[in-house]
């Protein structure tokens, strides 16, 4: 059984009528990261610089900063994105009209833009979800018995847009415990 919030971001799209530029989109992305992977696997180099993220206002709620694929992270699952990726081509190439009840490609569309969330390290929210808004995720958690000095979650400077979730917890602390310690946040 297909659990019903995988439909939602296909659902999302089709109810904001953007079902078709949606699907471009983690389309696009996915290629774009598959590429750089290819390049820089083979020894080239590849392109450092972000991935551009044009379209991203028609169909994102809120701002996705210009990833850097985490490459790491997709060597880990390159089998797969190349499956996503051809499971959408029709639909991003305007072969297929996407069916917004197709199960089959909420749970493509879902896998995909799952994929690309941990490759970014950014949440990809579809207009018209209900879920946090787009942009840079940082969750950190420092698990320590016994600290002899200062323990910290997530420290962080400059943080400019994003949800940053830090936690630390300690059995028994000789020194200052802290979640999150930011230096500044605002642009």
């Amino acid at each position: 059984m297909v659990d019903p919030l995988s439909l939602t971001a296909l659902a999302a799209l089709a109810a904001s009528g953007a079902i078709n530029e949606g699907i471009k989109f983690i389309y696009g992305q996915a290629g774009e990261v598959l590429k750089r992977w290819r390049s820089h696997k083979e020894g080239e180099g590849g392109d450092d610089s972000p991935l551009p993220v044009e379209g991203a206002g028609q169909v994102l709620e809120g701002e996705i900063e210009p990833p850097r694929p985490n490459y790491e992270v997709v060597e880990r699952i390159e089998d797969d994105l190349k499956d996503l990726v051809a499971r959408l081509g029709n639909y991003a190439n305007g072969i297929e009209e996407p069916d917004p009840g197709d199960r089959d490609l909420a749970e493509t569309v879902e896998a995909l833009r799952q994929a690309l969330e941990v490759v970014y390290g950014q949440r990809i929210t579809f207009k018209g979800e209900e879920r946090e808004q787009s942009g840079p995720v940082v969750y950190g958690v420092a698990e320590v018995d016994h600290a002899l000095q200062a323990v910290t979650g997530v420290r962080a400077r400059l943080v400019k847009s994003g949800q940053i979730t830090g936690e630390a917890r300690v059995g028994r602390a000789e020194g200052p415990v802290t979640g999150v310690d930011v230096d500044s946040v605002g642009g």
